[in-house]
């Protein structure tokens, strides 16, 4: 959001002169609305895929197609796109788009206002949950399934399952998180664990 937020405010103060100038829309015009909304879903991505560490050719190929995804949405092309950000540019009105594009930022930002942070969760803490669930056994010493099978049950035994989530006081946000972050080997108990002493079938 905060490379979002950066690349709109830039593009607010992007204008040649004050005064309007007459030029001709292009084929293929897009409404101010209808264009910010482009930029907005333009940026939102190209956020996304900066928080991806992918290599400079994987980038390249994989922006290109994602690109091509948000144009047919709108149902233009590239070379669209680019006539009506020059019309925008050249007719100094590109402020306005930027307008709409920030407002659409701060309102659809406030429903994240109330959301609580991630918590980290104890190695205590989910001990006692599988074992209060009956699942410590299969966390621990199942050999049938490989450990990030393991984790992915987990998931979806307590995706149905979120009141027993609450019976300990653990959200539903900050338990996938975790087992997500255990799945791709992340340590969070800094050594402690028993679920990396156990990852049979791998």
């Amino acid at each position: 959001m905060r490379y979002l937020l950066i690349t709109t405010v830039l593009l607010f103060f992007w204008q040649c002169n004050p005064e309007k100038n007459s030029i001709d829309k292009p084929e293929g015009f897009m409404s101010q609305k209808e264009f910010a909304n482009l930029l907005y879903d333009m940026n939102v991505l190209e956020g996304s895929i900066a928080n991806f560490n992918l290599d400079r050719e994987l980038m390249r190929d994989t922006s290109v197609a994602l690109y091509q995804g948000v144009f047919q949405k709108y149902g233009i092309t590239y070379e669209i796109y680019k006539a009506n950000q020059e019309y925008y540019v050249l007719s100094n009105t590109m402020k306005e788009v930027s307008e709409i594009a920030l407002n659409r930022i701060v309102e659809e930002s406030k429903q994240y206002e109330d959301l609580e942070p991630v918590k980290a969760l104890s190695f205590v803490q989910l001990t006692q949950l599988f074992d209060t669930d009956g699942l410590s056994e299969f966390v621990n010493k199942d050999t049938n399934y490989t450990f990030p099978e393991r984790m992915d049950s987990l998931l979806r035994f307590y995706r149905k399952n979120q009141d027993k989530l609450a019976n300990f006081a653990i959200d539903s946000l900050s338990f996938e998180t975790n087992i997500i972050k255990l799945k791709k080997g992340k340590d969070i108990f800094r050594g402690n664990s028993v679920f990396f002493n156990n990852k049979r079938n791998e």
